[in-house]
């Protein structure tokens, strides 16, 4: 058995400090980590330190993260863990919204409100189909807008905006609805990987192999259904 330190932040249901198990993503880290007989260390940083100790070779790794061309050049990745997406989320009290809205492309969500978080890239497809949004700065108050009738849409990833309603709303869960189609790219969550950690290839190959294990023994399909995450 060996001990391997892990950086990660906040950013719930996957990950975070006050959450059971230290959240989905953890949970799923961890079991990993079991089957592949090494001892996770989690440290909590802000995301910019996560990768500048990962980069430094402090850390082996952090998660999670998007797969992208631009991190490819500084870290590697394990497999992927799981996959996030943003989807359009409703209320079904709005009469506007309350037999759901066809949504093939963006550009049918015209003449609706739309709520997003400030920052968000999904503002600039929505400017690019010149569609009006308004932004909040947490995803809590974006919510309770749409329960409000304040907005029509929000747009935000999939488990985190089921975890937050489920927290504010809790008698309210089935009344919130989200369009079938995903709002731009599904995309893949994995480790970035320190390329000078002491020995971190031959870690990564036990990783990946204890993912694969965990994937054969079902226990992988348990976490993610557990926390409504996807494959």
């Amino acid at each position: 058995n060996i001990k391997v330190p892990f950086a990660t932040g906040e950013w719930e249901p996957f990950t975070s400090e006050k959450l059971p198990n230290y959240g989905a993503a953890t949970e799923l880290v961890s079991a990993i980590c079991k089957a592949a007989d090494i001892t996770p260390v989690y440290g909590f940083y802000p995301w910019a330190r996560c990768e500048k100790t990962v980069d430094t070779g402090d850390a082996f790794a952090s998660f999670p993260y998007a797969i992208t061309v631009e991190r490819k050049a500084l870290f590697n990745y394990s497999e992927p863990l799981f996959h996030s997406y943003n989807v359009v989320f409703y209320h079904t009290k709005n009469p506007k919204t309350a037999k759901g809205v066809k949504f093939e492309k963006i550009s049918d969500l015209k003449g609706y409100n739309i709520g997003i978080l400030a920052g968000s890239f999904v503002a600039t497809e929505l400017e690019k189909n010149g569609i009006k949004y308004e932004t909040t700065t947490t995803l809590d108050l974006s919510i309770k807008k749409l329960q409000m009738g304040r907005v029509d849409f929000i747009i935000d990833e999939q488990a985190v905006t089921y975890d937050t309603i489920k927290k504010l709303f809790p008698k309210e869960m089935d009344q919130f609805k989200s369009l079938p189609k995903p709002f731009g790219n599904v995309m893949a969550n994995a480790l970035i990987v320190s390329k000078k950690y002491p020995n971190a290839n031959e870690i990564l190959a036990r990783f990946n192999k204890g993912l694969a294990s965990i994937k054969k023994s079902g226990e992988y399909d348990k976490i993610l259904k557990k926390y409504n995450m996807t494959k």
